[in-house]
């Protein structure tokens, strides 16, 4: 019989999450992501959320990340595409941000 995920997290008394311990053996964790925000959030832990390794509210899939200065994924653009019928670079930078720091992701999308 194949076991799931075992976890524990620990709170302080004021109910800020000082760690958390995700073990699995099929190698599917909580997103790396979701996990540090819950770290740094300085609000009280979600209990019931930590001890199910996923938050109550998920936030919608970004996609494959795209831009790594702006935290952009391919979803995301794609979304952007669609939904507001932009087909330019130029466009995606200014509806996203994408694109307009460093720009290691414009030259990629163009090759």
């Amino acid at each position: 019989m194949k076991r799931g995920m075992r976890r524990i997290a620990v709170q302080d008394a004021d109910g800020t999450l000082c760690a958390a311990l995700f073990l699995t053996r099929s190698g599917h964790l909580p997103s790396r992501d979701w996990i540090a925000a819950q770290l740094v959030s300085g609000d009280e832990a979600d209990s019931p959320s930590l001890l199910a390794a996923r938050p109550r509210n998920p936030a919608p899939d970004k996609g494959a990340i795209v831009c790594v200065c702006f935290d952009v994924g391919a979803k995301q653009i794609l979304q952007a595409v669609t939904q507001q019928g932009i087909y330019t670079v130029e466009a995606v930078g200014a509806a996203l941000n994408a694109g307009t720091n460093c720009g290691s992701c414009v030259r990629l999308s163009l090759n």
